[in-house]
């Protein structure tokens, strides 16, 4: 693995975590969410593709796949632009936060 065990573990760590935020955000309160945060479909859907690439990404970093560094590096792409579109909805802060340290763990690990 590039850069070593502990970058690998730290980046799987803010992968889980991002992953996480993305779902419990997603899961608020079902409509309540629509009503509080104003999601439209293009960030529901980039919150979804965000999830699910951050959980496939950790489980390949987890298994040293041979696919991880492109896996990671499209992972930092979607982070990317989730965190991009989540700018100026309010209490969005969150999942920016764990974007930008799930960005910044892959670019560790793919260079």
């Amino acid at each position: 693995m590039f850069g070593g065990e502990l970058e690998a573990n730290k980046c799987i760590a803010a992968l889980q975590k991002c992953h996480a935020v993305c779902m419990r955000t997603l899961s608020y309160s079902g409509n309540q969410i629509e009503r509080e945060y104003h999601i439209h479909e293009e960030l529901r859907k980039s919150m979804l593709d965000c999830a699910e690439m951050c959980q496939t990404a950790a489980n390949f970093l987890i298994r040293d796949s041979d696919h991880y560094l492109r896996i990671c590096r499209e992972a930092s792409e979607i982070c990317k632009d989730l965190a991009s579109i989540s700018k100026g909805i309010d209490r969005m802060e969150g999942v920016i936060s764990k974007c930008n340290e799930c960005i910044h763990a892959c670019r560790v690990i793919v260079g």
